[in-house]
């Protein structure tokens, strides 16, 4: 939803064409679109019906606040003439009137951004209660030092409504995170130096060397999430910038565990306890390529979570299918886990003289499937776990 939201657009008409009001839906998207183009004289229309300095100042406050406070989802106002309807679309004077939207941070009624249907002229204008908290609203904002200091030219708008301040210092703001994640690498692999020392070699060499990578860039994507929210941007392309690097951060993430597994698994090829347990380096492939497919689900599902789609019915789904392949592979899996089994208790090695069932012969293979044995007629006979 975060990235959907910063790639949907406002409607697009004319510049200088008077703006539509029949609808709801219509006077907010020719405000939004006339943010958007920077005419404050064509959006003061929408607040009062009638043109001045005072007005056209007021509608360029009033975008800012709808930028930075607000999340309307146009799809989801009215647009039919009369709006909504029910006693909830009036007010205590009578008036029909639609609520947009509620100032982020805010809770109270009076907060609450609203539309009113004028009766004389069937045309849809910010609610006087609205326009008389614009002034209230903007002093809300946490940019008041930036435009306090600030040279006027950096506080020009630019594309996407962006000041020149705030397209300067995005670039600088992702050179400095991974600056930054970088130095702070440096100093975990100097901090983990004595604690590794002492441990098994394979992890002093190898743990540092190989998670690196992907944790310079979990900590640069981190840093940016929390550096962004002191560049003041538009609540829209603030939340979409904030889902990219978050998908980022998370890919990262999975990327520095999958790592981590596979040294897990290296490990575990060459510890004591694999030696006493030979048999078990069948289970160790499975379990590691288990648990990478695992990391990599986890990663999808948070990446379309961040685009908008709902996971719980592809979890579900998921579920399902699950349980059918279950049943449609009842026997394998029946198999495998009594190859498990035979794995870590051990009721028999490679080279053992056993009898399973009418044969008699010595253990050659042990699978997760099945055991190979030779009979003393040299005929191999498998037989399923």
């Amino acid at each position: 939803m975060v990235l959907s939201s910063f790639l949907v657009s406002p409607c697009v008409f004319a510049q200088g064409e008077t703006v539509e009001q029949g609808t709801p839906r219509k006077a907010w998207n020719s405000f939004s679109q006339a943010c958007w183009d920077q005419d404050y004289e064509l959006a003061g229309l929408l607040l009062r019906p009638r043109k001045d300095e005072e007005t056209k100042v007021l509608a360029k406050k009033f975008c800012e606040i709808t930028n930075r406070l607000l999340r309307v989802v146009p799809e989801q106002l009215s647009d039919a003439p009369e709006g909504k309807k029910g006693t909830e679309a009036t007010d205590a004077r009578g008036d029909i009137v639609e609520i947009i939207d509620q100032v982020h941070g805010t809770s109270g009624l009076e907060d609450a951004v609203k539309l009113r249907l004028r009766k004389d002229s069937k045309q849809w204008f910010f609610h006087p209660q609205t326009v008389a908290s614009i002034e209230r609203w903007y002093a809300m904002l946490d940019d008041q030092w930036v435009r306090d200091h600030l040279p006027l030219f950096l506080q020009k708008s630019g594309p996407l409504n962006l000041s020149l301040w705030q397209w300067v210092a995005l670039p600088l703001m992702l050179v400095f995170s991974y600056v930054l994640g970088f130095a702070l690498v440096i100093l975990l692999r100097l901090g983990m130096g004595p604690f590794l020392r002492d441990r098994h070699p394979l992890w002093n060499k190898n743990l540092p060397e190989r998670l690196k990578r992907p944790l310079r860039i979990v900590l640069a994507a981190l840093i940016a999430q929390i550096a962004l929210h002191f560049l003041y941007l538009n609540l829209r392309i603030e939340e979409g910038i904030g889902g990219f690097l978050y998908l980022v951060s998370s890919w990262a993430g999975i990327a520095t565990l999958v790592r981590m597994v596979r040294l897990v698994g290296e490990h575990m090829y060459s510890s004591s306890w694999m030696k006493v347990h030979p048999t078990a380096k069948n289970l160790v492939p499975l379990g590691l390529r288990g648990a990478r497919i695992l990391l990599v689900l986890i990663g999808v599902a948070l990446s379309l979570r961040v685009l908008g789609y709902s996971i719980t019915s592809l979890i579900a789904g998921l579920g399902i299918g699950g349980l059918a392949v279950a049943l449609a592979a009842q026997k394998t899996v029946e198999q495998v886990f009594g190859g498990i089994v035979i794995s870590v208790d051990q009721p028999m090695r490679i080279g053992d003289l056993i009898k399973v069932g009418d044969f008699t012969g010595t253990v050659e293979y042990m699978g997760l499937r099945s055991t190979r044995i030779r009979t003393p007629d040299r005929t191999v006979v498998t037989v399923p776990n």
